[in-house]
């Protein structure tokens, strides 16, 4: 069985050109590999792992011991419904010897079986092992204390751009904490960054790492779930404890489970693993989030294909690219296991979540054919920008002539542009505030996070006669690295896991674990959300105005500024015809809490639609009666339909 067109070796390009290039669809090729990696499971009290495979018909458990003085003893077991043949090494091995079955010529035969039997193979292999020297230290697996401090929060009137490493700023009537990571089974400090957070019915907090495994919170304790996890984004959990949940990893998602109740896992079962892996750093897979049907959904991103020439797809753009497989893909996998490609387009889709309404959303990054960041509806069957993953398409290679404006002109726009390094510049996973007002003012809002600015921020859409639209608005900034996962606990709190990657965030940590707590009844002079309307903008505030503001007094205050950007093979966009939108008219509402700016001439003729709002209120901490606020208001609206 030859899985190389799937998983070809780190670096061989030839292989991943050979199969880029290849006419037969992957789709095709996978049908045909009539076999496949289930997982494995650790022994009880030994940690030995046993691995799971099928080849057609024949399902196996293999078992691998090695011995100090060189020799290896394979055991299969499993009921053999077809001829199964194992081709062996040409060369090196000596002293083989097989129990069950035929070796002749380098080939082990297993014969057709009623029932399940055991089958063995020992050898001797060339120059021996080359062990590493015994750690002295013996592994902990006792639960640590959790240990959280709070975090120095500024004052939210002082002017929002901030140094790197500064202290935490958020509105007001909010304090944070910061949780120290666990020490490793060693008691060494380590690189903790939790990407996947999930709280299970009761209370359990699981959390997901790149590099560290996976972890549990229960009783205020950590303890260690996982061991040898690869770069895990996102967590699932299936039960009400905590015992069993379902992670990504970069190759496949993984369901882990504790089967015997001792608090670690024994079982890592492949859920899916129907999509080309070809050890690219920047393939990640992202998610997975679950519908109510008990569906996944994840998202695999483009590959970093620069210096790959003729091994990636980049589509005309210089960075992003695909080496096959269904990167670039939203993917979906039924309960049955049946993996389904759902929409494609996709560059960097690092965040994905469903709504409390049911819909999927994702966040995408900017790069080639996306202009800035954007918050998005995902939905089967839609192209989203970006042309690499087209090479997936039944028929299309690297050398089909993509129609590349027909396919633009089959964009899914998004609801809400991320104005580049403004509010986003690598946003993250989102999460809703269901918490029924444990969390403050802001319930069914979306919050979500920017990995490079080490901020998080709120996202409020609508829509306008079918169309979706919305804004950005400033919640926190100053967090201690790249806010990826936020989630909400149990008490209502929100608990925000963050990795730096490598790559700069403006925190100046390389991973960080922050908690944000309301007192529960301060309500902070903020912009609640931003409407269109026939002639401009509402904006909606948490608190009224102070009865002496007058509307001429904002008029000749508000500032709205706006342009748009476009989608081009270049990286990301520049801010195009940049304008100050002039205020007609200001009004406010009777009990002081919207605000109507009136625009002059809003609405007529065609400049209007496709461009990002700024809307900017200065000097804002003085225009409430009560509460304390951010030296200026400020959101951003994407406005793609005007209300009737």
């Amino acid at each position: 069985m030859d899985f190389e067109f799937k998983e070809p070796d780190v670096h061989d390009d030839p292989v991943i050109e050979k199969y880029l290039w290849d006419p037969i669809n992957f789709s095709e090729k996978m049908a045909r590999l009539d076999a496949g990696f289930l997982g494995h499971r650790l022994e009880s009290g030994t940690g030995i792992p046993s691995f799971r495979f099928r080849v057609g018909q024949n399902v196996f458990s293999e078992l691998i011991a090695l011995s100090d003085d060189g020799r290896i003893e394979i055991v299969l077991e499993g009921t053999v419904r077809q001829s199964q043949q194992f081709q062996l090494r040409s060369s090196g091995l000596t002293a083989v010897q097989v129990e069950g079955g035929k070796l002749e010529k380098g080939t082990w035969t297993l014969p057709v079986t009623k029932t399940s039997n055991v089958f063995r193979l020992k050898a001797k292999l060339p120059g021996g092992l080359r062990a590493r020297p015994n750690i002295e230290r013996k592994e902990n697996w006792e639960p640590q204390p959790v240990v959280s401090t709070p975090t120095i929060v500024l004052q939210p009137d002082l002017k929002r751009r901030r140094k790197p490493g500064k202290p935490l700023a958020v509105q007001a009537g909010y304090r944070a904490n910061t949780w120290e990571a666990p020490l490793d089974l060693y008691g060494r400090k380590q690189l903790f960054a939790p990407t996947g957070i999930a709280v299970a019915k009761d209370g359990t907090i699981v959390l997901a790492t790149r590099a560290s495994g996976v972890w549990r919170i229960r009783g205020g304790e950590w303890s260690l779930f996982a061991e040898g996890i690869f770069e895990s984004l996102g967590v699932c959990i299936e039960d009400d404890k905590g015992d069993r949940i379902v992670i990504t990893q970069k190759p496949e998602l993984t369901r882990i489970s504790d089967t015997d109740g001792d608090g670690r896992a024994d079982t890592f079962e492949t859920v899916c693993d129907d999509f080309g892996f070809h050890g690219n750093y920047h393939e990640y897979t992202h998610g997975p989030v679950r519908d109510q049907a008990g569906n996944y959904y994840f998202n695999l991103n483009l590959a970093d294909a620069s210096g790959h020439e003729q091994a990636a797809f980049r589509a005309g753009g210089k960075f992003m690219g695909t080496m096959g497989g269904y990167r670039g893909w939203s993917c979906r996998v039924t309960p049955e296991g049946k993996f389904e490609p759902f929409a494609n387009g996709l560059r960097s889709p690092a965040g994905m979540g469903f709504a409390p309404d049911g819909r999927l959303w994702y966040s995408e990054n900017q790069g080639e054919y996306v202009g800035s960041s954007k918050w998005v509806p995902l939905e089967q069957g839609k192209f989203y920008g970006h042309p690499s993953g087209l090479v997936d398409l039944p028929g299309v290679t690297p050398d089909t002539e993509l129609d590349r404006d027909a396919w633009a002109a089959k964009l899914r726009k998004g609801a809400v542009w991320l104005p580049h390094n403004k509010v986003a510049n690598s946003p993250g996973n989102p999460v809703w505030d269901v918490t029924g007002g444990k969390f403050g003012v802001y319930g069914g809002q979306v919050f979500l996070g920017d990995q490079t600015l080490s901020q998080l921020f709120r996202i409020v859409t609508e829509q306008v006669n079918g169309i979706d639209q919305g804004c950005a608005i400033p919640f926190a900034e100053g967090l201690a690295s790249g806010v990826m996962r936020p989630c909400f606990l149990s008490d209502g709190s929100m608990l925000i896991g963050q990795t730096g990657r490598g790559w700069y965030a403006t925190g100046g940590f390389p991973a960080g674990l922050q908690q944000i707590v309301w007192d529960g009844k301060t309500v902070p002079a903020d912009i609640l959300r931003v409407a269109a309307s026939p002639e401009g903008f509402a904006v909606h505030f948490t608190r009224p105005l102070g009865k002496e503001i007058t509307a001429e007094q904002l008029r000749k205050s508000v500032l709205v500024t706006s342009w748009f950007y476009t989608n081009t093979p270049e990286y990301g966009s520049p801010e195009h015809d940049i304008r100050e939108d002039t205020l007609a008219e200001v009004g406010i509402s009777g009990d002081g809490k919207v605000l109507y700016l009136k625009i002059a001439d809003f609405g007529k003729g065609s400049k209007w639609l496709d461009r990002i709002y700024h809307i900017k209120i200065p000097g804002s901490k003085t225009l409430f009666s009560t509460g304390t606020c951010w030296d200026a208001l400020e959101s951003y609206f994407t406005l793609r339909a005007i209300p009737k």
